[in-house]
């Protein structure tokens, strides 16, 4: 009889591990990303950027999830932002405000968002394309992507100037159209790309933007 008892017991709490496990993860990631975008904030404070240190839409800071993050992994500190972060994007629309980082790397995409090989950069005539997982938490990363619409803002901000685009389109296309990766050097363009699970094989959903300011 105990044996049974601590085998249910055991199939309960494996169960939750089960279910809980992407939560917790997404939760130490975001404690993290929130770090390394007040790290970044820190260092245009210290450089004297006049680029104001709290974007509209930013979430106040939360002294609890610092503590949190002293606690983890240490490579998340001032050289490693400095290093790898070039900006912040915010989305109010769906609530994102997230890192930018310069490489697509695995454990820059399990912070943010990154900037593709290859891209112009912000504000720059051409395509400044910007790539994040399409995570199953929702709100995390670029998972509500396809809730935005036309005339949404993208607010991109770099140590230097914020940069608004606003969406003009958005669309599915298969794994293979790297045509959407193209530059249009008479526009100054915003793309924003996520996997889609919807499509089978998985596609990736396109978000499209134009410079407004």
């Amino acid at each position: 009889m105990k044996i049974r008892i601590i085998a249910a017991i055991l199939t309960i709490l494996a169960g939750l591990t089960i279910v809980l496990y992407p939560w917790v993860k997404a939760w130490y990631f975001n404690c993290l990303s929130y770090r390394a975008m007040r790290l970044w904030q820190e260092r245009i404070a210290l450089s004297g950027s006049s680029t104001p240190p709290n974007p509209p839409g930013l979430p106040a800071y939360n002294i609890g999830q610092l503590l949190i993050a002293e606690d983890t992994d240490p490579i998340y500190d001032m050289d490693y932002v400095v290093n790898n972060m070039e900006g912040i994007i915010n989305i109010d629309a769906i609530n994102l405000h997230s890192p930018i980082f310069y490489v697509e790397t695995k454990k820059n995409l399990d912070l943010g968002i990154c900037r593709l090989y290859g891209s112009v950069n912000a504000g720059e005539n051409g395509n400044y394309i910007l790539a994040g997982h399409k995570s199953r938490i929702y709100g995390r990363h670029f998972n509500r992507l396809k809730e935005m619409s036309i005339g949404d803002k993208v607010t991109i901000q770099t140590p230097w100037q914020i940069y608004t685009y606003a969406v003009t389109d958005h669309f599915a296309v298969t794994a293979d159209e790297d045509w959407v990766l193209n530059d249009d050097f008479n526009k100054i363009q915003i793309t924003l790309i996520t996997c889609d699970y919807d499509m089978h094989p998985i596609g990736r959903y396109v978000v499209r933007g134009e410079l407004v300011e």
